[in-house]
């Protein structure tokens, strides 16, 4: 079935797989890697993410230069403002405008994929775990009532907290799988 042999059945060859990728990936590959060079090349694709790039790079510097252009006394008082500040007092070997821009992205992206990562891991577990889901939901029920949930009720929530996040992690490993940890 996956023989070069039988050019001219239905069957095909495993070589010729690349056929169904996209025309700028295949003009990009060699022997299936990727050519360094390719990501200055204008396809399709690559322009779309020079764009993408470009509007975030645009939107930070936009913040960055209204907190610059601001009257008040300080930059603010989250990861941008202290990084500015830090900038700003380490004149000539602080960081410029760029590495600020590009640690802001680093914190978003890594920060997004670690919550959806965390958030995935939790719902999973949650869905194994009956008993933790109706203690939770009648936690979330006691302290919120038919109203959303705000910060000051979610400071109220004893199971919802890391330290019993941590435990329904290890007693879902300790009951799921065999860690010497456990025992």
């Amino acid at each position: 079935m996956f023989s070069p042999e039988k050019k001219g059945s239905s069957s095909f060859c495993l070589d010729n797989i690349s056929t169904f990728k996209p025309k700028s990936y295949r003009f990009c590959t060699v022997y299936n890697h990727m050519l360094p060079i390719c990501s200055y090349v204008p396809t399709k694709r690559n322009r779309h993410k020079w764009k993408l790039e470009r509007k975030i790079r645009d939107t930070l510097l936009g913040i960055i230069q209204s907190r610059l252009n601001s009257k008040d006394s300080g930059y603010g008082n989250d990861l941008l403002g202290l990084m500015m500040e830090s900038a700003q007092r380490q004149e000539g070997a602080g960081m410029n405008t760029e590495e600020i821009i590009d640690e802001c992205k680093t914190f978003f992206f890594a920060g997004h994929e670690t919550t959806s990562h965390l958030l995935s891991w939790t719902m999973f577990l949650l869905s194994t775990n009956q008993k933790w889901q109706e203690r939770l939901r009648e936690e979330v029920v006691r302290e919120c009532g038919t109203e959303i949930p705000n910060a000051d009720n979610i400071s109220k929530l004893k199971l919802v907290n890391a330290s019993n996040i941590v435990n329904i992690f290890q007693q879902f490993l300790c009951n799921s799988l065999t860690v010497s940890y456990c025992r």
